[in-house]
């Protein structure tokens, strides 16, 4: 049985929309495409950082045996000897031979891998485009897989959990903008997601809709209240986690709840962890959260809404991927009715910006009841 999944992905904020009178001179630029009368999107994320992130997606989901990559109509590498899990190798020595300048003059990446995982073989093919429009998607996963004999047994269920972890990989790395998932058996669709973070650059901020910031709740949050809701109740809200910690070979700590996944301690959820390709709650929204915030909004925006806000880790610059970066950890506290302090942890990493009044900075936050 071949079971295939596609993953198709916005990244997000950097993109440049061509009008059609413009596309002429793209067109010889590029010899990419002839005029049209429909307007493209330029994606213009570095596309050495996209291939990065993708690779730290998949070698967290342990399928790195790349077979070819190929950049336009040249193969850039073709795994001819056979050499295993060479996708992180292989990206590295992209990004070193194609630098910043050529790279923006391609029309497509294509990427090959052919890997085992968990009793299942898997083809995944990933194609980059440059310039697309507006209802496509420049990135694109084909996630295939047949089982590697008669004897497994469950493949269903097999492949979809490797294709959610996949996808939970790519969400906690990308910079996601809109993400659609379609499972196809026989050709049909039998399942469609859409995963659109609000404040995506084109649309207009949601400002906070009580004109006193600190009457904002963050809690209850779909039903659940950090440090109070108990794992009985967890369950009748959500579904428990299915993938597993390597460490532990038990499934981790916590329940899936529209979308968002609640930790517990044991015994009461207890913490919510997002990375910046997570959408944030509407609710939350609503009080002016925003991803975008830069790290003195953020300053402020807690203070406002009553929190005590502490330097973890006071701003510096750090080097990532060969660019500077600000880091910087901000720990923010509240007391709770019930006595519990809720705790925002916000940490500004990767994002190859430095200004502390600069949007976009921040990488996740954290936010704990004790």
């Amino acid at each position: 049985m071949l079971y295939t999944t596609n993953i198709l992905i916005k990244p997000g904020f950097d993109h440049k929309l061509i009008a059609p009178e413009e596309q002429g001179f793209y067109s010889k630029l590029k010899k990419l495409f002839v005029t049209t009368e429909h307007a493209v999107f330029e994606e213009l994320s570095d596309v050495s950082d996209i291939l990065k992130r993708i690779s730290l997606a998949l070698t967290e989901c342990e399928l790195t045996n790349l077979v070819r990559m190929s950049h336009d109509d040249s193969d850039f590498y073709l795994d001819t000897e056979k050499k295993p899990h060479d996708l992180g190798k292989v990206l590295e020595q992209f990004r070193m031979d194609v630098q910043s300048y050529y790279e923006r003059f391609f029309e497509e990446i294509a990427i090959v891998l052919e890997d085992t995982a968990d009793g299942m073989n898997y083809s995944i093919s990933i194609s980059l485009s440059r310039l697309y429009y507006p209802e496509t998607f420049p990135i694109r996963f084909r996630i295939s897989a047949t089982p590697v004999s008669v004897d497994v047994k469950k493949t269903q269920e097999r492949f979809a959990l490797t294709a959610a972890k996949i996808e939970q990989s790519l969400r906690k790395y990308m910079q996601i903008g809109l993400l659609r998932v379609i499972n196809a058996q026989n050709g049909s669709i039998t399942e469609e997601k859409n995963i659109e973070i609000p404040n995506y650059k084109s649309e207009t901020k949601l400002k906070p809709s009580s004109a006193n910031d600190s009457d904002c709740k963050l809690f209850p949050l779909y039903d659940v209240t950090l440090g109070v809701t108990t794992i009985s109740e967890l369950e009748q809200l959500g579904s428990k986690a299915t993938d597993i910690n390597a460490s532990t070979n038990r499934p981790y700590d916590y329940f899936r709840i529209k979308g968002m996944n609640f930790w517990h301690n044991g015994t009461t959820a207890s913490h919510l962890y997002l990375t910046y390709s997570d959408p944030l709650p509407r609710s939350w929204m609503n009080c002016g959260w925003d991803w975008q915030l830069s790290y003195n909004d953020w300053i402020k925006l807690l203070e406002k809404q009553g929190f005590h806000v502490l330097d973890a880790h006071k701003p510096k610059t750090e080097r990532y991927d060969g660019k500077l970066s600000l880091t910087a950890e901000l720990m923010a506290e509240l007391l709770m009715p019930n006595n519990l302090t809720l705790t925002v942890e916000c940490d500004f990493s990767y994002s190859q910006k430095t200004g502390l009044n600069t949007e976009g900075t921040l990488y996740s936050l954290r936010i704990l009841a004790s």
